[in-house]
């Protein structure tokens, strides 16, 4: 599959973020429909329609295309060879496993925007990885060396 143009990709975010229905006060509804039945201060448990479950199964769907773009945009910059060139490296730190991993995706992102392949490194101190690299969690992240980066 070929990655979603800028318009398919904006088109499903829209969708998903007009999904959603506005309720007024503590209601909320989950429903495609704006039912808003549900009371937060109230309710104690809430069990959707079929139709509901339906449409959550959709906007998961739609969010899976939107993932799998990302994904496949991702990998197609770290994985190719003649950008490398144009590679930067991000050493990553070590301030808790969570905030790395966000540091990491930040990363990623500053990437896909600049159209650069990140090379990572850093050693990791989390989970007794004999490696003390990335590839105890992840398959190799790029194929920049880190001398050409």
């Amino acid at each position: 599959d070929a990655p979603l143009d800028a318009a398919r990709r904006q088109a499903v975010v829209s969708r998903l973020q007009t999904s959603a229905a506005a309720c007024d006060g503590d209601r909320v509804s989950v429903a495609e429909d704006g039912d808003c039945s549900f009371e937060l201060m109230k309710d104690r448990e809430y069990l959707p329609t079929q139709a509901v479950l339906a449409a959550g199964r959709e906007r998961a769907r739609q969010g899976d295309v939107l993932t799998a773009d990302l994904l496949q945009r991702i990998t197609a910059l770290q994985q190719t060879p003649t950008a490398c060139s144009r590679a930067r490296a991000a050493h990553f730190p070590n301030h808790g496993a969570a905030a790395t991993m966000n540091y990491l995706v930040i990363q990623l992102k500053r990437g896909l925007r600049d159209q650069r392949p990140i090379a990572f490194t850093g050693s990791w101190i989390y989970g007794g990885c004999p490696a003390q690299d990335l590839s105890c969690l992840f398959l190799p992240q790029t194929v920049c060396n880190m001398s050409i980066a």
